[in-house]
């Protein structure tokens, strides 16, 4: 009960305390809270972009601590991303693979079971049973003001689901007295009609100082076009049908003075032939409030209550097991469906600036987990139907700005049910100077073992935390006003790495299986001009170690399912004030496949070339009104998802959608 108690002085601190001093400053983040600037710090171009994703305080992308990537809402529509996954995809070592459903997979790793933070607007979509995050056209694009992603880990603010990435969407907030934006998209390929989107937003700021932010979204789409073979009939052709989907996305806001309050709803459903053409419904409620108490002009406290509530998995209209199987019975993975999950979490921060140049943050976190089969005939291995843990966090800050160097250093110590606490430090030394940059970063982050990790553990085992260590250079340059480059390099060790073992078609265990580790370099350079930008991105990984049911036979260095080399080219023309021409192309080296446990065999895929095209014309016809016409995979490239490992999954080989020409209206009117 102790959980709760602090859950409750935490929400009474929040929203009945008075009297304290106001700014106009608080972050969009309501994850971590944090101000967006205590005071106005120096910097090296106070014009430049800031993030907060990377600390418990703002800086630019330059000085943050850590390998940062922003992403704009006008870069967004320039690309001419449908969803989320073609933002993704441009990111350097950033790539999509493939277990049972599409993954993300970041410098050479899988991390579909809680490696990677997925947000929005600071709430959490992670599942809490296993720490999944389904991605193919989940989420819109077009109320996206911006994304904010660490390119490692972020462990030591975020907790256990933040240990090789975070993406942080923050949608569109009131900048005027009122508006509103509305968008629909059309896409058909050659052999289906596959996608259909309808977005709109509406923002205000009240006389009275409310800020209020409303938008919603529905798509309907399909993961691919083409026929494939693949899941439970692996000697059958399956027809596309199998992959349409449906999502709705709801989010409001409401902010007045140092008060916050959001809402989001998220519904996903789609058809898997991996569990037998079984149905799949998920769906998230997401409720944060928090208050920033300025208790003086260099000492301020955060407060933050939220709670979630998920089926991340509802399965139903599941088939038996076909007699090709070779067993009865209904398929593992649908196990690990069925649930509903409640998370309640709290948290204080407070945020002191005794000297100009040293700002500290010291706070604790606190959360009770709870998930329970709502199916009559699902259990965890223990024959229990429902399972809670409780976390008790506490980590603290301190970022010194000094003439040479800023240094950031911190820690996180976490306690997650019976599980042992982990300790991750980490240490940034920053600096921007009016043309060059640059980062020596070491960070220490974990992934705590999640509800189903723990409930099916391997027999006879106690799960451990995953542990991962980062050592990360990154040098920057600015050649002119024009042209500036970057460069990174990194070392990763997973220890104590965590997967889903698939034993058979009927079983399934969690198992902490050695050491994974990868090494990479990841590069950018970005030209702007009059006629319009120039972005390229370029990324390379080598596997460093790992288990042999994570390599290649024959091909050490190469992860399962991902290319080792990704090169992108983004360029953007002003053909005239109000039309502008973008072309995007990707440029993947090989992959190779291992098949799953009935034979070693190796299968190779040649490495692709992929090209879209967008046109956008603003104020067609009428003011405001944008007229968006693409095409995308120009070339019809075959791209597969491939599993990133081996197991029942290994044999499952996802083709995206072929060729496919999109029409997009776009209205936007402000006051």
């Amino acid at each position: 009960m102790k959980y709760y108690t602090v859950l409750f002085w935490i929400f009474v601190l929040s929203y009945f305390s008075r009297g304290f001093a106001q700014t106009d400053t608080l972050d969009n983040n309501l994850y971590k809270p944090s101000l967006e600037e205590l005071n106005n710090l120096e910097r090296a171009n106070k014009t430049e972009a800031s993030v907060s994703v990377a600390g418990f305080a703002s800086a630019t992308v330059r000085e943050s601590a850590g390998i940062v990537t922003l992403i704009t809402a006008e870069e967004i529509q320039k690309m001419g991303a449908r969803e989320v996954v073609d933002v993704l995809r441009l990111v350097p070592g950033f790539d999509v693979a493939f277990d049972v459903n599409p993954v993300l997979a970041v410098r050479g790793n899988g991390v579909n079971e809680g490696k990677v933070l997925f947000l929005i607007d600071g709430q959490v979509i992670n599942d809490i049973s296993v720490g999944y995050c389904m991605i193919f056209q989940r989420f819109p694009v077009y109320n996206i003001d911006r994304i904010e992603i660490i390119r490692g880990a972020g462990s030591a603010i975020y907790g256990g689901q933040a240990g090789l990435a975070v993406i942080n969407i923050i949608t569109k907030k009131a900048q005027n007295n009122q508006e509103i934006g509305f968008s629909t998209t059309l896409g058909v390929t050659g052999n289906a009609w596959n996608r259909g989107i309808v977005e709109g937003y509406a923002l205000s700021k009240l006389k009275n100082g409310v800020q209020v932010d409303i938008s919603g979204s529905y798509n309907y789409g399909k993961q691919t076009d083409r026929n494939f073979f693949g899941g439970l009939k692996i000697a059958e052709v399956n027809n596309a049908r199998f992959s349409s989907l449906t999502s709705n996305n709801f989010n409001i806001g409401l902010r007045y003075k140092h008060f916050q309050v959001r809402f989001v709803q998220n519904k996903y459903f789609t058809v898997n032939p991996h569990f037998g053409d079984a149905k799949i419904n998920i769906a998230g409620n997401f409720l944060t409030m928090g208050y920033v108490f300025n208790i003086s002009p260099t000492f301020s406290l955060h407060t933050k209550a939220s709670f979630k509530q998920q089926t991340p998995y509802a399965f139903s209209d599941i088939p038996d097991l076909p007699p090709t199987v070779g067993t009865t019975g209904k398929l593992l993975s649908t196990m690990a469906g069925n649930l509903l999950e409640n998370r309640y979490l709290g948290n204080v921060y407070a945020l002191y600036k005794p000297w100009e140049i040293l700002t500290l943050s010291l706070g604790i976190e606190a959360y009770h987990d709870q998930s329970s089969y709502f199916a009559t005939d699902y259990r965890f291995r223990d024959s229990t139907k429902t399972a809670s843990f409780n976390n008790i966090g506490a980590f603290a800050e301190a970022n010194l700005r000094t003439k040479f160097v800023n240094i950031t250093a911190g820690a996180r110590v976490d306690k997650y049910g019976d599980v042992l606490p982990v300790v991750v430090p980490r240490l940034a030394i920053t600096r921007a100077f009016e043309r060059l940059h640059f980062k020596a970063l070491y960070t220490q982050a974990f992934k705590a073992p999640s509800i189903h990790n723990i409930k099916f553990a391997q027999i006879g085992t106690n799960i451990l935390p995953e542990r991962f260590q980062l050592i990360e250079f990154e040098a920057g340059f600015r050649i002119d006003k024009k042209l500036r480059l970057s460069a990174n390099v990194y070392d990763i060790l997973i220890q104590n790495f965590i997967t889903r073992q698939d034993l058979g078609t009927t079983a399934f265990q969690f198992a902490n299986t050695g050491n994974i580790g990868t090494q990479g370099i990841e590069g950018e350079a970005y030209y702007q001009a009059g006629w319009g930008d120039v972005h390229f991105g370029y990324s390379f990984y080598r596997v460093s170690q790992a288990e042999s049911d994570k390599l290649i036979e024959g091909l050490p260095t190469v992860a399962p399912g991902l290319p080792a080399q990704k090169a992108t080219l983004r360029v953007s023309i002003n053909v005239r004030q109000d039309i502008t021409a973008n072309v995007v192309f990707m440029y993947l080296t090989n992959k190779f496949r291992r098949s799953s446990f009935t034979s070693n065999t190796v299968y190779e895929y040649p490495n692709e070339q992929h090209l879209n095209l967008n046109i956008q014309h603003k104020n067609f016809l009428l003011k405001n009104l944008t007229l968006m016409l693409g095409c995308y995979n120009v070339l019809d490239q075959t791209h597969y998802l491939l599993s990133w490992k081996r197991d029942f999954s290994a044999d499952i080989f996802l083709p995206t959608q072929g060729r496919e020409f999109v029409l997009k209206f776009i209205y936007n009117f402000k006051n």
